[in-house]
């Protein structure tokens, strides 16, 4: 069974990403060529059906020209957003342990 969060968070990246593509003017097409990957593939990480490694994320990234630092601050600023997936919660406390 999947991790509603998880697949939460995930979907976040996957929203950013395709906002970065069309920032960029770029089809999927286009994409999938400068990646030397078949159409499906964009079309797969759009949807959050396809997770990217670390290595593969900033192959897209650079194909795009966008900088992976500045990307994963947008991915942690929209994860820390009240209401949005990834918002992280205060555990317990643990004073008096």
């Amino acid at each position: 069974m999947k991790d509603k969060k998880y697949s939460q968070d995930l979907r976040v990246i996957s929203d950013l990403l395709m906002e970065e593509r069309k920032k960029a003017g770029v089809f999927q097409e286009d994409l999938a060529e400068m990646l030397a990957k078949p159409q499906s593939f964009v079309s797969r990480v759009e949807a959050g059906k396809r997770r990217l490694d670390i290595v593969e994320l900033r192959r897209v990234l650079d194909a795009l020209g966008v900088d992976f630092m500045e990307f994963m601050a947008q991915v942690d600023a929209a994860l820390k957003k009240p209401g949005k997936a990834g918002k992280r919660r205060k555990g317990p406390s643990r004073k008096g342990k």
